[in-house]
């Protein structure tokens, strides 16, 4: 059952955590595209500001610094104010932010917004000529335009890309509108278009139908409807008109102010357009990070719960395992001390733990079968020493009754040899004195024989 449940549980706190973790990622990953977003919606304001300035400039140079003085000098400080937010947004675009190649075109674009105060010195003083001053704030907001479409890598996002893409081509659409008022202003005040003025104005505005052809494949329909309400109009309409009165040569009466007006409305109403799809793209990246941000949070409320039911489940099967391991190992110690008596927790579980119980039980039985032998083995070692013991017994008896007989017949022996050897004391004693007594007679007889010889 353990080997079957812990995999289990494991799993499932491993499931868990990378849900969680992917859920976080994925919270993330919406919280940098909007933050995405509010930097292309902060570039686009300062584009907008410089495209106002371009325009009034070219109405400045154009007319000689006759007219147009004072709205210059104004736009000059709606671009400043504007300017301070942007560069508190390039500060925060940095290559572990956005990526390398968002940080390097930013930089670019604020080296070349760098330059905007020798720019404008050189038209104040009508030191450049109308296309001059267009071609090099067009180049200024170009570099800031660059920026927008280096983001789109950034987002994974489908719903936040789409309207990322369609976002920079009606910005890269208005640049054109602005670029077109400005070209045409300059055209208009000096009286007349050099033959590649007008081609560039012509290419403008189908740059511009282009662009918007490119917004209406990407745009949602919110945004959709919002381009489709800013064309149309009677500010679209007159700036079609003089347009086309342009292009076939023909302006008759009119005006750079008055083309340079009714551009600005129409371009006024693009940007009402482009701010309602900034602010749709930053709703949708906020919505979706919001709910990316729930499901995280529900996720990990999940997985919360998960991980706790996963720890007390945990904690009881440990508690299963562990308690007749332990019950188990204390009637493991008290059987190693000799204590047979031990009960065997849990022999009848079918379970690993019924095993290892049935496996001590076995080891108790051995101990058990071992003592018994032991008991016997004993036993027959008392009764083989006490059989031993009485038959050295009844031997030391035997030896101990035969000695005594021998013993006693060697005493009787030994008086008789004792009266023989009185006996024969006596004889020799009386052969003694024979031989004494022969002795002395032969003394006798010898000196009598040799009284005898003398």
């Amino acid at each position: 059952m353990v080997v079957l449940v812990l995999p289990l549980m494991l799993g499932l706190a491993g499931a868990t955590a990378l849900g969680v973790s992917d859920r976080y990622a994925q919270v993330q990953a919406m919280r940098h595209a909007a933050d995405m977003t509010g930097f292309a919606t902060d570039i686009s304001a300062m584009a907008h500001e410089l495209q106002k300035e371009r325009g009034a400039s070219a109405l400045f140079i154009g007319s000689k610094g006759s007219t147009f003085g004072p709205e210059l000098q104004a736009q000059r400080a709606a671009t400043d104010a504007r300017r301070a937010a942007f560069l508190r947004t390039a500060e925060a675009m940095t290559p572990a932010a956005v990526g390398e190649e968002p940080a390097r075109r930013m930089a670019r674009a604020r080296t070349a917004l760098d330059g905007t105060d020798a720019l404008r010195a050189k038209v104040s003083a009508l030191a450049l000529a109308a296309p001059d001053s267009t071609a090099a704030y067009s180049a200024m907001i170009g570099a800031m335009l660059e920026v927008v479409p280096a983001l789109v890598p950034v987002l994974q996002q489908p719903d936040v890309l789409r309207l990322i893409l369609s976002f920079n081509s009606l910005i890269e659409a208005k640049e054109r509108a602005g670029q077109e008022r400005a070209t045409g202003s300059a055209g208009l005040a000096a009286g007349s278009f050099a033959p590649a003025q007008m081609l560039r104005f012509r290419q403008l505005g189908d740059q511009q139908d282009t662009l918007f052809r490119a917004f209406a494949l990407a745009a949602d329909t919110a945004s959709a409807a919002a381009l489709a309400d800013a064309l149309s109009g009677p500010d679209s309409e007159r700036v079609a008109a003089m347009r086309a009165a342009i292009l076939a040569a023909t302006p008759g009466e009119l005006t750079a102010p008055q083309w340079f007006a009714a551009a600005t409305k129409r371009i006024d109403r693009l940007k009402q357009a482009e701010d309602a799809v900034a602010a749709r793209l930053q709703a949708v990246a906020a919505g979706i990070h919001d709910r990316a941000r729930s499901d995280f949070l529900s996720m990990l409320a999940v997985g919360t719960a998960l991980l706790l039911g996963n720890a007390a489940l945990t904690f009881a099967v440990a508690r299963s395992f562990i308690r007749p391991v332990a019950r188990l190992t204390q009637a493991m110690t008290r059987l190693a001390t000799g204590d047979t008596g031990t009960e065997i927790p849990a022999h009848d579980q079918r379970d690993q733990i019924g095993g290892m119980a049935r496996a001590v039980l076995v080891f108790k039985q051995n101990l058990i079968e071992t003592a018994r032998l032991t008991v016997a083995n004993a036993e027959q070692r008392q009764q083989a020493d006490e059989e031993r013991r009485a038959s050295l017994v009844g031997m030391a008896e035997s030896i101990e009754t035969e000695t005594q007989e021998a013993l006693r017949q060697v005493t009787a022996s030994t008086g008789a040899m004792a009266a023989t050897s009185a006996e024969l004391a006596a004889s020799a004693a009386r052969t003694g004195n024979f031989a004494r007594i022969a002795a002395e007679e032969a003394t006798t007889a010898l000196a009598n024989a040799q009284s005898v010889a003398a």
